[in-house]
């Protein structure tokens, strides 16, 4: 067995801001795969379709920072 220190490799989701292993990263921020495809899925009269905009403006507000 290998002594050496594992290194996590999940992200937090800027979406549901949850720990997850697969997703793509935008900029310095990270979507899982699960709200990536609920993303694209959700229809703009959708009422979670708000709720992704708000969550997603945090990619643009964290390069500011």
């Amino acid at each position: 067995m290998n002594d050496k220190a594992k290194i996590p490799n999940e992200c937090v989701c800027v979406v549901c801001e949850q720990m997850k292993s697969d997703g793509i990263h935008v900029y310095t921020s990270f979507i899982c795969d699960e709200c990536e495809r609920k993303i694209i899925q959700t229809n703009t009269e959708d009422p979670n379709y708000k709720f992704y905009l708000h969550q997603l403006k945090k990619v643009r507000t964290e390069l500011l920072s």
